[in-house]
């Protein structure tokens, strides 16, 4: 009986120094105890815009992790436990939000965010110091992943990523003359750069012009007057006063198809009281929406209702994570180690089939290969008409 007391004793203390050496070895990193014990839940974060006027984009992000957490429950036997903060969608929030979570006692085992390219991209470097990291799900800015902090993953499709899909799609409605047409931001001159490559890469190379919102109203019949009519415009932009440019524009040029990018089409509203173009198409990837003929959708969709446009993206974040969790987890003692490092790896070796089709990453952190659709408004609905991936 002294034995199996001593040995229990033993093994209890063996344990309490493994479970401190886990929190030691990513110590140079500067992050915080990456260990769960058996009694306490896994903590996630998740950083999103949760107030104002579009304050439903970051609801369906959280409603997309709740999802999941209903579905799964645990992970290696602890319960799961999300952390929402609202980032206002602002840079400075969104790094104190940063740093709130790095500073956690218990701390996060990585977090889900940030909503907005510009908040994405200042609160990766303060993850970047503490050693967390991001499951971004939202953010198309290039520079998000090409400014190297390495520790930000990001199931969402790069500005860049339009290019390829437009191109191909334009090629085969055959559309030799289109106006590419933006709102003059960094964001939107990325997306029409990624779209100017590849076009021009297509033979026979269709004719092309470029122009922003505003010098399109300065210079509506200048555009009009092409030596050959515009066979598609593919509009670059946020999109949420697309009414007003509509308003503004020669009805001429509403008869040519319209080509929605991946941005303006989230805050795309019809409406019979207002000119709208008569043929309008989107790109959409992943398809928010979901796929009606995945079984997995079917269930989604059944049990939790029709998802948002970034609900589903959000559950396949929770799913990357948990499985990379499932993992890098190592259990020690009375309970789980989690090193920041090795949750890391495991993110980067992320090959599963989530709702939005298949999910891996290249070397910068972005998804590879994204399912995109094009699609096109039938008045009430949008209906698939071109399907690809964007590699």
């Amino acid at each position: 009986m002294r034995v199996s007391a001593a040995a229990g004793r033993l093994g209890a203390l063996l344990g309490l120094i493994a479970l401190h050496c886990c929190s030691l070895l990513d110590g140079a990193a500067g992050s915080g105890p990456p260990v769960v014990r058996q009694d306490e839940p896994i903590r996630i974060g998740i950083a999103t815009l949760l107030s104002g006027q579009e304050a439903f984009l970051g609801h369906e992000i959280v409603e997309g992790a709740e999802a999941f957490v209903k579905d799964r429950q645990t992970i290696l036997d602890h319960p799961i436990t999300l952390l929402p903060l609202d980032d206002g969608c602002d840079p400075a929030s969104a790094v104190e939000r940063a740093e709130r979570f790095c500073s956690m006692d218990p701390r996060p085992v990585a977090v889900v965010g940030y909503i907005c390219s510009s908040s994405a991209i200042e609160a990766a470097k303060v993850h970047a110091r503490c050693g967390l990291p991001v499951l971004n799900v939202s953010s198309s800015d290039p520079l998000l992943t090409e400014q190297g902090s390495g520790w930000v993953l990001r199931l969402w499709a790069s500005h860049r990523n339009q290019g390829i899909p437009v191109s191909r799609w334009a090629q085969t409605k055959a559309f030799r003359q289109i106006l590419l047409l933006h709102e003059g931001d960094p964001a939107s001159a990325a997306i029409v750069k990624g779209a100017q490559e590849a076009l021009f890469k297509l033979s026979p190379r269709p004719h092309l012009r470029v122009a922003s919102r505003e010098e399109s109203a300065r210079s509506a019949g200048k555009l009009l007057q092409a030596k050959d009519p515009f066979h598609l415009v593919f509009y670059v932009g946020e999109g949420w006063d697309l009414a007003d440019l509509w308003r503004g524009l020669p009805k001429s040029l509403l008869n040519v198809p319209w080509l929605l990018d991946a941005r303006a089409v989230a805050a795309f509203r019809p409406s019979k009281d207002e000119p709208q173009p008569k043929d309008i198409y989107s790109v959409s990837f992943p398809p928010p929406s979901g796929d009606p003929r995945r079984p997995d959708f079917l269930y989604f969709r059944g049990r939790f209702g029709e998802p948002g446009y970034y609900t589903l993206v959000a559950y396949d974040a929770l799913a990357v994570l948990a499985d990379a969790l499932q993992r890098s987890g190592r259990k020690l003692g009375e309970g789980t180690c989690w090193e920041p490092g090795a949750v890391l790896k495991a993110l980067r070796e992320t090959r599963i089939e989530g709702l939005t089709g298949p999910i891996s990453f290249d070397v910068q952190g972005d998804r590879k290969d994204i399912p995109v659709q094009i699609r096109h408004w039938k008045g009430s609905r949008w209906e698939p008409v071109w399907e690809g991936k964007t590699h």
